[in-house]
C-alpha cells in the first residue's frame, strides 16, 4: 500500500532538519577558537630564557668578530690606523664565545616550536651586543650578565639535570668573559664564587700567585642545609679533593719557585675541604670514608709540561665530581657546589686546562 501523503511529508521535513542541523554542527566547529598556545612552566621558562640568550651571544660574538675596531687617536702625523676587525686574541675568544653560545642552546634543545601559528616562545631573542654594531666590550658586558643570570637559574631550578646543565653554562660564560677581558686588557670581574655554609673552595693558583682562601670552618653532617646531595654523592667529591690533595703535593715536589707555592697551598686546601666534606656527610673516618693512603698518578708528570697538565687534570675531577653532586641536590641547596664548580674550573684553566663548553660535564665536553 502506497505510504499516506502527510507521512511522506513528515519523512521530508524531519530529513531536511536532520541536513540543517548537521551543517549547523559543522559550522559551530569551524567557528571553535584555533588550539591555544601552551602556556611554559617555570622549567620551560628557564630553559627558553637561556636559549635566547646564548644565540643573542653567538650573533653579537660574529657581530664583533668582524665589525671594524675603534680607532685610538695618533700620537704622530705617520701612526698607523688600526686594523678593520678584532686582533688575533681578542678573535679567538670571540669564535668561541659564538661557538661555545651555539653548542649551549643546541644541548637545551634549541627555539621551541610549537607547530601553531603564532608566537611560540616567551623568551625574548633580545640581548645586550645583539646588534649589527655588536663590539667586544659589549659581548664581555653580554657574557657578565648572562653568567649571573645562568647560575641563579642553576641554583632554583627544581629539576636537578637541568640545573647542572645550568651550572655548566654558567661557568662556561664566565670563563669566556675572563679570556675576553684579559685579550681586551680590561681588568677581571671581581664576582666571586658563592660562599657557602659547606668549606667547599679549592686554592685555585691565579695570574698574581696568590691562592684563593682555604676551606672554612668545618660543618658537621648533622648540621648539613636541607637539600644537600645524598652521601654517596659527597664521598665521590671527598675522593676527587683527596687525589687532588696528594697529586699537587707531588706535582709541587716537581715544581720551583712561586708555582710550587701554589701548588702547595692548593694541595692543603684540597686535603682540607676532603676532610670537611667527609664530616658534613658524616663519612669521615668511617668504612665509607673514601681516602686513601696513596693515588696511581700518571707517569706523564715526569715530562717537562706533566706537573701542570696533572695539576689541571685533578682541578678538572673536583669540578666534574661536585657538577655530579648538583643533580640530586634540590634547590636553594645548591651554593657551595655551585662555588666548588666555579673555582676547580677557574683553577684548572689556570693550569692550563683547555676552554670547553661545558665544564662539568666530560661527557659533552
Amino acid at each position: 500500500m502506497p505510504a499516506h501523503p502527510a507521512r511522506r511529508r513528515a519523512a521530508v521535513t524531519l530529513g531536511a532538519m536532520a541536513v540543517v542541523l548537521a551543517l549547523a554542527a559543522c559550522d559551530l566547529r569551524l567557528e571553535s577558537a584555533p588550539p591555544a598556545q601552551p602556556t611554559p612552566g617555570p622549567a620551560e621558562q628557564v630553559r627558553e630564557r637561556t636559549v635566547a640568550d646564548s644565540l643573542a651571544l653567538a650573533a653579537a660574538a660574529r657581530s664583533a668578530r668582524s665589525a671594524p675596531s675603534a680607532q685610538p687617536a695618533p700620537s704622530a702625523p705617520s701612526a698607523p690606523s688600526a686594523p678593520s676587525g678584532a686582533d688575533d686574541a681578542t678573535a679567538a675568544v670571540l669564535d668561541d664565545v659564538a661557538a661555545f653560545s651555539e653548542a649551549h642552546a643546541r644541548q637545551l634543545g634549541g627555539v621551541y616550536d610549537s607547530g601553531l601559528p603564532g608566537p611560540t616562545s616567551t623568551a625574548s631573542t633580545a640581548a645586550p651586543g645583539a646588534t649589527p654594531e655588536a663590539t667586544p666590550d659589549d659581548v664581555l658586558d653580554a657574557l657578565r650578565a648572562d653568567a649571573d643570570t645562568a647560575l641563579t637559574d642553576a641554583r632554583t631550578a627544581d629539576d636537578g639535570g637541568l640545573a647542572r646543565l645550568l651550572a655548566a653554562v654558567g661557568v662556561s660564560r664566565e670563563q669566556l668573559a675572563a679570556r675576553l677581558a684579559t685579550a681586551l686588557k680590561e681588568p677581571l670581574s671581581t664576582a666571586s664564587p658563592t660562599a657557602s655554609s659547606a668549606p667547599s673552595s679549592t686554592a685555585a693558583p691565579t695570574p698574581s700567585g696568590t691562592p684563593q682562601p682555604s676551606p672554612g670552618p668545618l660543618v658537621s653532617a648533622s648540621s648539613a642545609p636541607p637539600g644537600s646531595p645524598a652521601a654517596d654523592d659527597i664521598a665521590r667529591l671527598v675522593l676527587a679533593h683527596d687525589q687532588a690533595g696528594f697529586g699537587l703535593e707531588v706535582v709541587a715536589a716537581k715544581l720551583t719557585g712561586n708555582s710550587r707555592k701554589i701548588a702547595y697551598a692548593s694541595a692543603a686546601a684540597h686535603r682540607a675541604a676532603a676532610e670537611a666534606w667527609a664530616r658534613r656527610a658524616g663519612i669521615a673516618s668511617t668504612a665509607a670514608d673514601p681516602r686513601r693512603a696513596a693515588y696511581a698518578l700518571p707517569a706523564s708528570v715526569d715530562d717537562p709540561d706533566g706537573p701542570p697538565a696533572l695539576a689541571a687534570a685533578l682541578e678538572t675531577g673536583v669540578a666534574d665530581a661536585a657538577s655530579a653532586a648538583l643533580v640530586p641536590t634540590a634547590a636553594g641547596g645548591r651554593d657551595d657546589l655551585l662555588a666548588e664548580v666555579r673555582t676547580a674550573s677557574a683553577a684548572a684553566a689556570t693550569w692550563g686546562a683547555a676552554p670547553t663548553a661545558f665544564p662539568g660535564l666530560p661527557d659533552l665536553s
